[in-house]
This record gives structure tokens, C-alpha cells and sequence, in this order.
């Protein structure tokens, strides 16, 4: 007789000690690690491309790219430590959105204030580095700082609900937003500060100790870099020009941003809602198998039982 044998598994939910769905929301949200990296690396890639000067290594600013994404991921990095000294959980919604989202506003400030002082000390034909940094500064504080507490506002909103994974994000992400203004507003400045001297003083990036060619010393120093270039020949060049002087382009504007709103209109009532089970599960896997087959073949209801006075005769009485 042939004897077939089969094994049974099943998963524990988190009755008393944790189970199953605690330890997946532990790997999956530990699992973010990896992309996190991968998406800070990617961020401080385009950011060098965008700051790389390859006609002058004394023009080139890679390294203060570099310096200001390290920095914002620093402070996000920081504030992660801040909240759990103060005994507030990292969850799922926190380390797989406030990364990406808040490390990408950071960078944003990175840009506005470097693009700032690239644009001014072009156009200052030769002023000191101290008084261009100045000037950037006293223009831009403002309107970053006032991003940043547009942000801070949002998140302390966010703050009110009942829901403990949610308000705990927002206490996250309230401190990632004030460190991040107080980096870009006092250490990006300084690491600016570095790189004017460098460049002030002719020296490479890629050596400081080694002073550029005197040739250099003449050239147009408002059109160098990738994002100057970039601003020149793809913002003002072409879309600024399309939008301001083709009708075309407007009636097309027009029409799409009309066709947006009706469409948002007519789906706001119909956007499909609700977190499964399955949804903390990766896709194609056995795990999301179960948790959809749980959910379909295995509904639970809820049973309350009120235990009120003892009549043994009246058994309506005791439930």
C-alpha cells in the first residue's frame, strides 16, 4: 500500500504573544533598509550630475552635491534617533515613507539655496564669497523657511488622529522637518562657505591642494553647470518659451488641467479604500496566499457576551 503523507502548515495571529502578522510587518518594514540606501545613492547621483562641471574642476561642485544629500540624510537619520529616545516606534508607515519623502524635501532646499549662489555669483562679476553667500541667504531663509513650517504645520495636523501609527509618524516626521531646516539653514551654508573659498582661491576639486589654470580665471561663470545649463536650454529655452508665446501650448495646458479636474471630480466618490491583510505581504508569495484565502474563507465576526445578574431559571438573564 502506498502511503502519502501530508504537512499542514498554519500561521498564529497575535493573540497574548506576537505572531505571524507581527513578525511580517517586522521584516517588511526592516526590508526598506535596502531600498532606502539604493534611493539615497540614486539622489546624491543626480545631484552630481546636475552640479558636475566638466570644463573646470575648480567650477565642478560634485562634492558640495554630495556633502548637501549626506547632510540632509544625516539630519532625517538624527531625528530617527531623536523619537525613539523619546520611546516612539519606527513603524511601517514611517520607514517606508518618511525616507523618501522628507529626505527628498531636504535635498530640494539643497537646491534652491546652492542654485541660488551659483546664479548670484555669476551675475556678481567677481564680488567676495562672503558678501554672494550673504546675499543668497538674507533672499532664500525665508521662503525655505517658510516651506518648512507649511510642512511642520501639516504633520502637527496629521498629529490629532486616534490612531497611534499614525499620530507616531507624524511626531516623526514634525522632527525630521525641523532638523532638516536647521541643517540647510547653518550647515549647508558653512559647506557653501568651503566651496566659494575653493573655488576663490582656484583650487580643484578633485585636489585642493592643486591651484586651476589662470586661463580659467575669465570665463563665463553663469553657464557652466548642469543645471544652469539645464535652466537655460530646457526651462527658459523651451518650456517658458512654449507656454508664454505658443497658443497652442496654452489651449493644451487648458484642456489638460480641465480634463484633470472633471476626472477627479467624477472618481472622488469611487476611490477604492481599505487595508488588508495581504496588502503587508509581498506579491506572489505564499504568505499573500494565505492572508487572501484567510479572508475569504475564514471571516471572522465579533461575539461580545454582557454578563449581567445571576438567574439560574432565566437563561436570557445571564448572557
Amino acid at each position: 500500500a502506498r502511503v502519502t503523507r501530508t504537512l499542514h502548515s498554519a500561521f498564529s495571529d497575535d493573540a497574548v504573544v506576537p505572531g505571524t502578522f507581527t513578525q511580517t510587518l517586522r521584516d517588511e518594514t526592516y526590508s526598506s533598509i535596502n531600498i532606502m540606501i539604493v534611493n539615497f545613492l540614486l539622489v546624491g547621483a543626480l545631484a552630481a550630475l546636475f552640479f558636475v562641471d566638466c570644463a573646470s574642476a575648480v567650477r565642478s561642485r560634485v562634492l558640495l552635491a554630495l556633502s548637501g544629500v549626506a547632510l540632509a540624510v544625516l539630519a532625517f537619520l538624527a531625528s530617527l534617533g531623536l523619537v525613539a529616545l523619546a520611546g516612539i516606534k519606527l513603524n511601517i508607515i514611517t520607514m517606508w515613507v518618511l525616507p523618501f519623502l522628507l529626505v527628498g524635501i531636504g535635498v530640494d532646499d539643497m537646491f534652491i539655496i546652492a542654485y541660488a549662489v551659483e546664479r548670484r555669483r555669476g551675475a556678481s562679476g567677481g564680488a567676495a564669497p562672503a558678501l554672494v553667500l550673504g546675499e543668497v541667504m538674507a533672499e532664500v531663509l525665508a521662503p525655505v523657511s517658510l516651506t518648512s513650517l507649511i510642512n511642520l504645520i501639516m504633520f502637527a495636523v496629521m498629529a490629532r488622529s486616534d490612531l497611534s501609527g499614525v499620530y507616531e509618524t507624524a511626531y516623526v516626521a514634525m522632527v525630521a522637518v525641523t532638523m532638516l531646516w536647521a541643517a540647510m539653514v547653518t550647515a549647508l551654508p558653512a559647506l557653501i562657505a568651503f566651496d566659494l573659498h575653493r573655488q576663490a582661491s582656484r583650487r580643484s576639486e578633485l585636489c585642493p591642494c592643486s591651484a586651476g589654470a589662470p586661463a580659467d580665471a575669465g570665463a563665463d561663470l553663469s553657464e557652466r553647470s548642469a543645471s544652469m545649463l539645464a535652466d537655460k536650454y530646457c526651462f527658459r529655452g523651451a518650456y517658458l518659451r512654449a507656454l508664454s508665446k505658443w497658443r497652442a501650448s496654452q489651449l493644451l495646458v487648458g484642456v489638460l488641467s480641465a480634463a484633470l479636474l472633471a476626472t477627479c471630480a467624477v472618481k472622488v466618490n469611487d476611490l477604492p479604500l481599505g487595508l488588508e491583510l495581504n496588502d503587508f505581504a509581498r506579491s506572489d508569495t505564499w504568505v499573500e496566499v494565505y492572508f487572501v484565502d484567510r479572508s475569504e474563507h475564514f471571516p471572522l465576526w465579533p461575539i461580545s457576551m454582557n454578563f449581567g445578574a445571576l438567574e439560574y431559571e432565566n437563561p436570557l438573564s445571564q448572557l
